[in-house]
């Protein structure tokens, strides 16, 4: 069954612990989030941006990608058969590994 980006982090967080041991809250998102975005000159990120991000069936990629990173997760593309190559995708840069 193929699953919506949205599925997906909600299925991360309910499985994921920061290094600290406590669990990935959409609050604990938000905040992380907001340091990244206060850090590229941005505003803030809310919780109510958090939730809204986790509710919509048509997340923007890069929202996908930010969200997983900040859990220690990444993005990996690869062809579903036949080829070597495999791409893991990173919050702004993409980079080629083969197996």
């Amino acid at each position: 069954m193929k699953k919506k980006a949205n599925e997906i982090l909600v299925e991360v967080m309910k499985t994921t612990t920061k290094k600290d041991g406590a669990a990935y809250t959409q609050t604990k998102l938000a905040e992380e989030l907001s340091e990244n975005a206060v850090k590229r000159g941005e505003k803030k990120v809310s919780l109510a941006a958090v939730n809204d991000r986790l509710k919509n069936e048509n997340m923007k990629i890069s929202n996908f990608i930010e969200m997983l990173d900040l859990m220690g997760y990444e993005v990996v593309a690869r062809p579903k058969e036949g080829k070597r190559a495999e791409y893991v995708v990173e919050a702004g840069t993409d980079r080629k590994r083969v197996k």
